[in-house]
């Protein structure tokens, strides 16, 4: 059975230490319940899986193989959806479409060219 793991994490943000030394393990068609006081690193802990943040230590793994030795295979098995508006008022539309596009393309499709095609579709 497929499985999702992480083990001896440790997640800094700005200079404070969120959390270290956290496992966990999720088996295909399995939950993970997070569960804490605003700050206790759930978010943080989520874009870790996404690999949307690096982990300053610790590994994460699918079936064993760590999930930065593939991060195209990665990015095809998951979806990642924040409680926060993604998008960044610091970047143009096209970089902020350009930044996704790069987590998740067609057959091999540079993030240019899936960038150019996201925004002709949406005019």
């Amino acid at each position: 059975m497929d499985r999702f793991t992480g083990s001896d994490l440790l997640c800094i943000r700005g200079e404070r230490m969120v959390f270290t030394g956290l496992d966990f393990e999720v088996a295909a068609g399995g939950a993970l319940i997070l569960v804490g006081p605003n700050g206790s690193g759930k978010s943080s802990l989520l874009r870790l899986m996404a690999r949307l943040l690096k982990p300053v230590a610790g590994t994460m793994a699918w079936n064993g193989a760590d999930v930065s030795d593939d991060p195209d295979a990665h990015n095809a098995r998951l979806h990642y959806v924040g409680h926060m508006d993604a998008v960044k008022p610091v970047l143009s539309v096209a970089e902020n479409v350009r930044f996704w596009a790069g987590l998740r393309t067609k057959g091999g499709e540079s993030p240019i060219a899936a960038t150019a095609r996201a925004l002709e579709t949406f005019g």
